[in-house]
């Protein structure tokens, strides 16, 4: 069980790397298309929002969020670069992301920069700045000082500017960062040139021109070559400004960048102009007003090709959206049918449960009412049989009984007939009722001897009908019972039982009433019926 766990949290594990990779190989791929297609880059950023969801990593969101804030930027859309920004931002600090909300608030920046916006763009990258600095990095706290120097410029705070510029050449001079140096003394460059230092900016820019021209940044290079003949055209050295202008022009057709060759065109024609070649200026000018018309069409036709593009990747998005919705439906419908289904089969499962458990116990709780009804018939059963034992041997007594007192009386009879015959006539009449009597007294207990056994055979077969039927009846009732259907009387059933009518009348009463009988009912024809 342990090692199925471990090969789990394996796959798990793995499984997460290859998300991650996939995200941030998305991201690279989008980042490196952001200049040169954003519809493309958008796409992937696309893809890697979905992975970013299906993670649920909200930081991972985020980025994205900036992605398409410079992709908006791009498009010129300002209002819903900063929206998606800000949403970034909000979500950075959520996570107490130092480094990533520095560079949001420098992304804002950037963009108040683009709107001319500069006192709010200064605001922002202050505060980039500042979250820069707990980071403890030169190399990102002298980036935030060379904008803010370049913010300033632009605000026309060339003091505080050139102050900027020089606490960013302290961070990047210990660590010798020649990139952002390079790109710092260009930034110097252009401040010596609006203040009116042209010997210092031709200066500054000499001294990265080898090495610009070795790493081939044609365009950076093009534009030092230019700046370069523009402060030489303002020494009045029309022939340096000429030769740096050639070399700008021929930096510029390396680069391929049209808007790099207007510009050096036109500062070459500044200069043949200068030197007095007017029909080469005339030239050079109509080169660059030819490539300005077509930069102009070429511009056109791509905003208008963008447009096309854009809206049909929108449209395509909305399809997409629209057919991701209906099978999004389509699938809560069927997990919503399966849930049902799941709960229909898990409730008709537990009634079937039920069902058969009370069948179970129903079936159980009958058998054991029925062992105890057996018991109970079996002990009625030997109850009965000592009963009928002890009225056998009861009735066996009596009989002996009656018997013994029987042939008593015989035998006083046979003496009273002696005598009787041996007596004068004055005597036999008396002789004659006594004997009378003793003969009537004989009969009457040997007729109730009769009735007695037949009593006796009666309450056996009875006993056991009533006590199955009427189990309230006490055993002296249902001694009584067989009284009446052997047909006794009230009188002789009190000889026979030696007690009162008055007494053999209330248990016929209390008899009547257990067996439920109204008043016209008859008692011995109803204990027949049973």
């Amino acid at each position: 069980m342990k090692s199925v766990r471990c090969v789990l949290f394996v796959l798990f594990c793995f499984s997460c790397h290859t998300h991650a990779q996939n995200f941030e190989d998305f991201m690279s791929r989008g980042d490196s298309l952001l200049a040169k297609n954003y519809l493309e880059a958008d796409s992937l950023y696309t893809l890697a929002e979905q992975l970013a969801h299906k993670n649920k990593d909200e930081r991972q969101k985020a980025l994205i969020l900036t992605r398409k804030a410079r992709i908006s930027t791009n498009k010129t859309e300002y209002d819903k670069s900063l929206k998606l920004l800000q949403e970034a931002l909000s979500t950075f600090r959520t996570l107490k992301d130092t480094l990533l909300m520095a560079q949001a608030e420098q992304n804002m920046g950037l963009v108040y920069r683009y709107t001319k916006d500069y006192r709010q763009a200064a605001i922002q990258n202050k505060k980039a700045l500042d979250l820069w600095k707990t980071q403890n990095d030169s190399t990102l706290i002298g980036i935030g000082y060379r904008d803010l120097g370049v913010i300033y410029r632009k605000l026309g705070q060339l003091d505080k500017a050139r102050e900027h510029y020089e606490i960013a050449a302290s961070y990047f001079n210990p660590k010798k960062n020649r990139d952002q140096l390079l790109t710092l003394r260009g930034n110097f460059s252009t401040l010596e040139l609006t203040e009116g230092n042209y010997k210092a900016a031709i200066a500054l820019n000499k001294m990265d021109l080898l090495y610009i021209k070795s790493k081939q940044k044609w365009r950076s290079l093009s534009t030092r070559y230019r700046i370069i003949a523009h402060s030489y055209l303002k020494l009045n050295d029309y022939e340096m400004a000429l030769y740096y202008a050639d070399s700008a022009v021929a930096a510029a057709e390396h680069s391929n960048m049209l808007d790099a060759k207007m510009k050096a065109l036109l500062t070459k024609s500044n200069a043949l102009s200068k030197n007095g070649d007017y029909k080469s200026a005339y030239r050079n000018y109509r080169s660059y007003k030819k490539l300005s018309d077509s930069a102009f069409s070429i511009d056109k036709a791509k905003e208008v090709a963008r447009i096309i593009t854009v809206n049909n990747y929108e449209n395509q998005k909305t399809l997409d959206s629209l057919h991701f919705a209906s099978e999004k439906a389509i699938l809560q419908q069927s997990i919503q049918k399966q849930t049902t289904q799941k709960r229909l089969y898990f409730v008709s499962g537990l009634l079937a449960v039920i069902v058969a458990f009370s069948l179970w116990f129903g079936n159980k709780q009958r058998k054991k009412l029925a062992e105890q009804k057996l018991k109970e018939k079996n002990l009625q059963q030997k109850i009965l049989e000592d009963e009928l034992r002890t009225t056998e041997r009861e009735a066996t007594r009596l009989i002996e009984e009656a018997k013994h007192r029987t042939a008593y009386k015989q035998t006083i009879l046979e003496g009273i007939n002696a005598i009787f015959e041996s007596q004068p006539k004055n005597y036999k009449k008396e002789f004659s009722q006594l004997r009378y009597k003793l003969s009537e007294d004989i009969r009457h207990e040997s007729e109730s001897l009769f009735n007695y056994k037949e009593v006796n055979v009666l309450q056996n077969k009875l006993d056991e009908k009533l006590l199955t039927h009427y189990p309230t009846l006490t055993k002296s009732e249902r001694q009584m019972c067989s009284y009446v259907i052997a047909g006794l009387s009230i009188k002789e059933i009190a000889e026979l039982k030696q007690t009162t009518l008055t007494a053999v009348k209330a248990m016929r009463y209390r008899i009547r009433k257990k067996l439920g009988l109204q008043s016209g009912d008859e008692l011995q024809t109803f204990i027949e019926s049973i």
